[in-house]
């Protein structure tokens, strides 16, 4: 047992050693990455051949395979890799042709993105320049989008007055997480001295009321709303202080700032309201709205998770399935659906109580990794806030909001892939936090 423990403890992933030199694969992932990311705003074409070129340059580098080989020894990666198992394995049954179940299959890759960045962004440095180019490329298009918003610009068919990216929920999501670096930066100042802008603490400091002003006044996204408000009383709790006290008095003072800002808006009260108004007169509407017909597919939902609460109805299965609970109804409360607008009912759902308990057991093992602050405190606050908004979306198989989720839990909780000597580094408590 002493040898086996022994081994064990040699193999934790931990702090990477800054002082050996990055191999041109690691470079070469990190970048494709980065990239991979950036494309996420721009491009779902663009996002999906980058991410094929990250799966070939693992596939060639062998110090990236090792590196993979330990991230999916962590509790977190294993967690992800049994998820995943049971998705695959939920194609076996169900009523869906196979086309759709393979595709259902084909659309969780995007979880890969998780174990890739993981591998890669393992030190304080790499952590660094992924956060700093993504704030600079996010304060560029909050800029612009008030300008487009202000101006009442069109710059293109699909990009102007106020939503440069994709659309208002999305843009809304990738603001928080910006929103949150620059937060993370101006508590860290000694972290970010070398990044071109964040090691100006005004220039963070104005970054932050912009992508604020954009979610509260510019962008519509009710889920926006609540990752802001849930990121930021994350990064108020444990980033407030040392004793316990100072801690929940940060997160009471920032979700309290939070809330009187979204208060202060009359699109953000109007949409809120709106909400309560649809779900309330659900049955009676004449037509259908979003937050009516989510309603509906919560309780037929429940429904069939009653009726198949073990083994689900098989994974790409839920349009096939979801008919039978609305047959013979009439109008728009009997349109067919093929995601329930909850996370973890779809799950549940489709690959029974398995999946969702294995879902729930990733999420609970990426909080409690241990890893670099502030970037683990950021990373942990990305996920409660996906966790959150994956109440009323399916936002961890979304293509954006799913992909940002899976990625920058990765980049930002884990820590700690193997040196390019090949063997594990040094463990060090320094820059670390539970």
């Amino acid at each position: 047992m002493g040898s086996i423990s022994g081994g064990i403890e040699q193999h934790m992933t931990t702090l990477a050693d800054t002082s050996a030199p990055v191999d041109v694969g690691v470079r070469a992932a990190r970048y494709l990455l980065i990239a991979t990311l950036l494309a996420m705003l721009v491009s779902t074409s663009l996002t999906v051949g980058l991410e094929f070129a990250v799966y070939a340059v693992f596939l060639y580098f062998p110090s990236l395979r090792q590196r993979l080989w330990f991230v999916v020894r962590q509790p977190a990666a294993l967690a992800l890799l049994i998820f995943l198992a049971i998705i695959v394995i939920g194609t076996l049954h169900g009523m869906a042709p196979w086309p759709s179940r393979l595709g259902q299959v084909s659309g969780w890759r995007k979880a890969l993105l998780f174990l890739f960045a993981a591998a890669v962004f393992d030190d304080q440095e790499s952590k660094r320049e992924l956060t700093g180019i993504y704030f600079a490329v996010c304060l560029i298009a909050s800029l612009l989008a008030l300008m487009t918003f202000v101006f009442d610009i069109q710059i293109h068919r699909d990009i102007g007055r106020g939503i440069l990216i994709h659309n208002y929920a999305t843009q809304s999501f990738v603001f928080s997480i910006a929103a949150g670096v620059a937060a993370i930066a101006l508590l860290n100042r000694k972290q970010f001295e070398d990044d071109l802008l964040l090691k100006h603490w005004l220039v963070a400091a104005i970054a932050i009321v912009l992508f604020i002003l954009d979610i509260a006044f510019v962008s519509q996204g009710r889920s926006g709303y609540l990752a802001l408000v849930v990121m930021a009383g994350t990064l108020g709790v444990m980033l407030g202080g040392q004793s316990r006290r100072a801690k929940v008095l940060s997160g009471i003072g920032v979700l309290a700032i939070m809330l009187a800002v979204l208060a202060a808006s009359g699109q953000v009260r109007s949409r809120i309201t709106q909400a309560i108004d649809e779900m309330q007169s659900v049955e009676h509407s004449p037509h259908l709205t979003s937050a009516g017909i989510r309603v509906v597919l919560w309780k037929n939902t429940w429904r069939m998770i009653g009726d198949h609460p073990v083994l689900g109805v098989g994974t790409g299965s839920f349009h096939e399935a979801y008919q039978k609970y609305v047959e013979g109804g009439t109008g728009w409360q009997s349109s067919e659906a093929t995601d329930p607008h909850n996370q973890y009912l779809k799950i549940w759902a489709e690959q029974g109580a398995a999946g969702l308990l294995a879902l729930l057991a990733f999420i609970v093992a990426a909080l409690t990794t241990k890893g670099i602050t502030p970037y683990r405190e950021l990373g942990v606050a990305i996920l409660l806030a996906a966790s959150a908004s994956s109440l009323f979306n399916s936002h961890f198989s979304t293509f954006i909001e799913g992909r940002m989720a899976w990625f920058w839990v990765g980049a930002l909780v884990m820590n700690g892939a193997i040196s390019t000597s090949g063997r594990m580094p040094r463990r060090r408590d320094d820059g670390a936090s539970g």
